[in-house]
């Protein structure tokens, strides 16, 4: 009878080595011998291989014995044990009596054992303990005949097929708009995904799961955030199959950007034809009811309502959130954000709200309608139940009407402005359509899409097909209740019996950002002095960190607030926030503030945001933004050094200033670059997949100071831009 038994770690294991060599146990009497020219035992065993061998034994002693015979591979040089698989042969039902020969099976499995050169030793396994919980107290190595304790053995490596999956054949449920090569996989929502995976040097049969990754600590590996359920594959050598995985998103999983492969059973990684995961997105936990009312087609410059029912997959509430709709031109690759509104929806729960829109003059056709979640710049699709498409099909009529636009290119919107002070804006309109004769306005539109604000009206005349460089102006007349300037979107705008229009710019893009300052002769202007600041870019968890906040006010009233540093991530504050105390800020100063800031023990790694807030006594609770009007800044919260050596190669960028391009370069080699705006807007994103060198093309970018995160596999680097 042959059993199991579970090997605890015994002495010999500590000491990593066996008894001395005994011929038996002589307080029982047996003798045993290993007859080293009758045992079977190969010569040399291959890796994942199960199978038996023949031991012949002689029974010298006085006794018979009855108990378990085990296999043991020992370093030659040392006699440490390696490996055993603890598979035991049991003599209990025929014992070898004295003066006995007999011949035993010895079960064996020689899985994950490095290819080498071993001893293998035929031992007694000593117990104690009662059946079923017995414990190893030693292993007695049984002499050969041929004066040896062991026979020397070869483990030699067993090729394994390669499997993996095609990067274009991957297909998921939904990607990002206007980055077809980033995936989406719904959070909270039932996903699946269908590869094709090939496999060479031999044939594969086993169960795979998707898997998404982040970069573990080091940078040259990655830690699994999230398996699907397993799904079997079975290929033949050369072969090419189609396999299907499916799994939920669970509320464990942050949303955001995540690397994506396949694993086996062993979890080891199963990558593209190059060798790399690919990058995938997390979305956010909504969906949009199928009762939601979406039409079909729409016509051009006409106003219409969205009504729809949002389904909440959180566990959590969502408050004070932004639903926005947008249309996407698959051809271009780019969307148009035509229409918001504000909601809250309780955890698991469902509402229904109506959303106006106008489509303007977006080009008649096939489009897709987008639902999104806007959430720190980044626009996260809401799939539509009940199949959960990412986008809603619709056609767009054209419907003949002024068809008015700027020449984005040959026209300059002011992308800063003091309050009580005027503004002006050469814009170049064109008229594609019907003549039009309206006023036109250079306006100022907040988050939720409201027009907060109208220039002086100046009267455009446009013909059909008609070019016109018109001026716009007006003085910005609004209060600022804060110390802090205050970020609105630039529109050009003008008015008809349902309200105001916005005239698009010709590239389909509406992302001009115009900056209002307090005005400094009536207000206190407050923003901390980057360049004078001891803030590190880098946190340790469970390390205490100095801070001193040089906080500079040039306006000409004081302000009194509690000043305090935050660090948020995806839109969360975390407990790492430190007080710096209340202070008044008095006018035309620079007051420096100091403290002590150390992250808890249980924060997680990962890059954050850092922001200076300030709340005031009747509370008020605003960002300070840099002297660049910075609203927060990359920073890197790391876990303590484990005792990893080097140094990290320079970042660089160039030009800087720059004009048409920027190269970043690193010899750490780059994983991402993403440039962001004053206000935390994404203006670009590039892979560079681990190249020493990356660009991005810049002109397109309005004049200004702009922020490149830098991700390298040590870690995020921060660099300023100055776009000329």
């Amino acid at each position: 009878m042959k059993r199991k038994l579970l090997l605890l770690v015994c002495t010999l294991f500590m000491m990593g080595a066996l008894l001395p060599a005994r011929a038996g146990n002589a307080a029982e009497g047996w003798l045993l011998t290993v007859n080293a020219s009758d045992n079977t035992i190969p010569d040399s065993f291959k890796q994942t291989e199960k199978g038996r061998f023949g031991i012949a034994l002689t029974n010298s002693g006085t006794a018979a014995f009855a108990g378990y015979l085990a296999w043991l591979l020992l370093d030659p040089e040392t006699d440490e044990l390696v490996y055993t698989d603890n598979d035991f042969a049991y003599m209990d039902g025929a014992p070898i009596q004295p003066g006995e020969e007999a011949i035993l099976a010895m079960p064996y499995e020689m899985i994950n054992v490095p290819a080498g050169t071993y001893k293998l030793s035929i031992c007694a396994v000593e117990l104690e303990g009662p059946v079923g919980d017995q414990h190893i107290t030693a292993y007695t190595p049984l002499p050969m005949t041929d004066g040896t304790t062991g026979k020397t053995v070869q483990v030699v490596e067993t090729p394994r097929p390669k499997v993996h999956f095609v990067e274009r054949a991957v297909r998921f449920t939904a990607k990002l708009p206007g980055n077809e090569n980033v995936p989406v996989l719904w959070w909270g929502n039932r996903y699946i995904i269908i590869a094709e995976l090939s496999v060479t040097g031999g044939d594969f049969a086993g169960n795979l799961s998707a898997v998404l990754l982040k970069p573990d600590e080091t940078g040259d590996g990655y830690v699994i955030q999230h398996r699907s359920d397993p799904s079997l594959l079975s290929l033949n050598e050369g072969e090419t199959g189609e396999c299907h995985f499916s799994g939920s998103i669970d509320a464990t999983l942050q949303p955001g950007m995540y690397m994506f492969a396949f694993v086996d059973k062993n979890d080891q990684f199963i990558l593209s034809e190059n060798g790399k995961p690919i990058q995938v997105s997390v979305g956010y936990p909504l969906s949009i009811g199928s009762n939601s009312q979406l039409p079909t087609t729409i016509k051009q410059n006409e106003d219409g309502t969205l009504v729809l029912a949002v389904n909440s997959h959180c566990n959590e509430d969502i408050t004070n959130a932004q639903l926005y709709m947008a249309f996407a031109d698959g051809q271009k690759g780019k969307f148009r954000l035509m229409g918001s509104k504000d909601f809250s929806v309780q955890a698991q729960g469902s509402m229904q709200m109506n959303i106006p829109y106008n489509i303007g003059d977006f080009p008649a056709g096939q489009a897709e309608m987008l639902i999104g979640y806007l959430v720190d710049g980044e626009f996260f699709i809401v799939p539509i139940e009940p199949s959960l498409i990412p986008a809603h099909p619709v056609t767009v009529e054209a419907n003949e009407g002024p068809k008015m636009s700027y020449i984005a290119a040959e026209s300059t919107l002011p992308t800063q402005v003091t309050q009580h002070s005027g503004f002006t804006a050469e814009v170049v309109l064109r008229n594609e359509g019907a003549p039009f004769d309206r006023d036109v306005h250079l306006g100022f539109v907040n988050n939720a899409g409201e027009v907060v604000y109208a220039g002086t009206a100046t009267s455009v005349t446009l013909q059909r097909d008609e070019t016109k460089t018109v001026t716009l102006s007006g003085t910005m007349d609004m209060e600022l209740t804060q110390p802090r300037p205050v970020a609105y979107f630039v529109r050009i705008l003008y008015s008809d019996n349902s309200g105001w229009k916005t005239i698009a710019p010709d590239d389909g893009l509406m992302d001009d950002v115009l900056i209002v300052l307090p005005d400094p002769a009536t207000n206190a202007v407050l923003s901390w002095l980057t360049a004078d600041t001891q803030l590190p870019d880098a946190f340790v968890i469970g390390q205490s960190h100095t801070l001193s906040l040089p906080v500079a006010n040039t306006g000409k009233a004081d302000y009194t607030g509690e000043v305090g540093i935050i660090l948020t991530q995806d839109g969360t504050s975390y407990p790492a926030s430190t007080r710096l105390g209340e202070t008044t800020f008095a006018a035309e100063s620079t007051t420096t503030l100091t403290g002590m800031l150390t992250l808890p023990a249980d924060m997680e790694p990962g890059t954050y945001r850092m922001r200076i807030v300030v709340q005031t006594e009747g509370g008020d609770r605003f960002f300070i933004p840099t002297e660049d009007l910075l609203y927060d800044v990359p920073v890197t919260v790391t876990k303590p050094a484990t005792g990893l050596s080097g140094t990290q190669a320079r970042t660089v960028l160039y030009p800087n200033p720059a004009t048409d391009h920027v190269t970043v370069a690193s010899g750490e080699g780059i994983v991402q670059v993403c440039a962001y705006t004053v206000t935390g807007a994404l203006m670009a994103r590039e892979t560079a997949d681990g190249a020493t060198q990356c660009t991005l093309r810049t002109d397109a970018w309005p004049q200004g100071v702009y922020v490149l995160e830098i991700t390298t596999p040590q870690g995020v680097h921060t660099q300023r831009l100055v776009k000329e």
